[in-house]
């Protein structure tokens, strides 16, 4: 039998194993202009994803005033189809498949809402590859380290024998605190540059090529 260097892998979600992030922008954008309010560029929307999305918002409203407003019509907005639904990258779902067809358990960390996160895997069928989730509306926001040690712990695992794959500086300044080893991937809404800035052990493209790596 070979023995896996992780035999548990973590992924977050957003621009990880779902194309999402241009529908979270135009999601954010959106709702600014839902409630009279100039919208935010697209690049301030996208350092903030990866955190809870009540404080993604404080960090781009104006003010703390607007947020009840702000958050109602951002969640009108995300549970509705007037923006498109978000696309899993291709070729995820027979990548998950091998993962756990080979004995990887899997994971998921994300700064998502509970609601949001089932819905989304749900939809798209990928539920049940994952034994254990844990969503920003949970546990620490990402950065903290405390989320994937919780993570880990409702899973019964150990964090050095997890590998955190992720699209953000949250999620490798995360795992390098913990510490945990990571891979970054550029898929997401960060450059390569600021991603090796958290010494992951790799940097891919795609989630899809962690297969050829393991």
């Amino acid at each position: 039998m070979v023995v896996k260097r992780y035999p548990t892998l973590i992924f977050d979600w957003d621009g990880t194993l779902i194309d999402s992030i241009p529908r979270i922008v135009l999601c954010f954008q959106e709702s600014f202009r839902v409630i009279g309010l100039t919208p935010p560029d697209a690049e301030a929307i996208k350092a903030t994803i990866g955190l809870p999305i009540g404080e993604a918002l404080r960090r781009v409203a104006p003010n703390d005033d607007v947020m009840p407003e702000l958050a109602a019509a951002y969640r009108r907005l995300w549970r509705g189809d007037d923006i498109p639904q978000a696309p899993l990258f291709a070729g995820v779902v027979p990548f998950l498949e091998n993962l756990k067809q080979v004995g990887y358990r899997l994971l998921i960390g994300t700064g998502k809402s509970r609601e949001g996160l089932d819905r989304e895997t749900n939809n798209h069928g990928v539920a049940h590859f994952f034994s254990h989730s844990l969503c920003g509306d949970e546990s620490y926001p990402k950065p903290d380290p405390r989320f994937l040690r919780e993570l880990c712990q409702r899973a019964g695992v150990a964090p050095s024998d997890c590998l955190m794959i992720g699209d953000s500086d949250l999620d490798l300044a995360m795992a390098e605190s913990v510490p945990m080893d990571a891979v970054a991937v550029t898929s997401g809404s960060v450059t390569r540059a600021v991603l090796m800035r958290h010494n992951p052990k790799a940097c891919l493209a795609f989630a899809t090529e962690l297969a050829d790596w393991l």
